[in-house]
């Protein structure tokens, strides 16, 4: 389960207001770890209430069903594409850039990874 802004804010303001870390946990109904508190902590210091936004930008919509099925049949065709042959297949195809440690990630989940295929055998 991911934690909303809301949660880390209620969490925050509830620590900063004197409350123990469990009962600000308590408070917001949820189960984090000390760690991630003392970051929320660190991270509302620094920066204030923005600070507790989630500001990681990858893009998770852009792998569509229809994105994720055509790519694992491109890694299937041929295993030895690389993961840049893949992401310019899916700009040219698409028209939208995926990075090259989502599909690598992609690929390692199908168990379709280039280090797993099958090597020609010699006669």
């Amino acid at each position: 389960m991911a934690i909303t802004y809301e949660v880390r804010k209620t969490i925050v303001d509830a620590v900063l207001s004197g409350k123990s870390h469990d009962e600000a946990r308590e408070l917001a109904g949820v189960e984090v770890s000390e760690r991630s508190i003392y970051r929320w902590l660190e991270w509302h210091r620094d920066h204030g209430d923005e600070g507790l936004k989630d500001n990681r930008h990858g893009v998770v919509w852009k792998m569509t069903d229809e994105l994720k099925s055509w790519l694992l049949e491109a890694i299937e065709d041929d295993r030895k594409q690389s993961a840049r042959q893949l992401q310019e297949q899916v700009q040219e195809t698409f028209g939208i850039k995926v990075s090259i440690s989502h599909i690598n990630q992609i690929r390692a989940d199908a168990g379709l990874s280039r280090r797993n295929t099958p090597k020609k055998s010699q006669t």
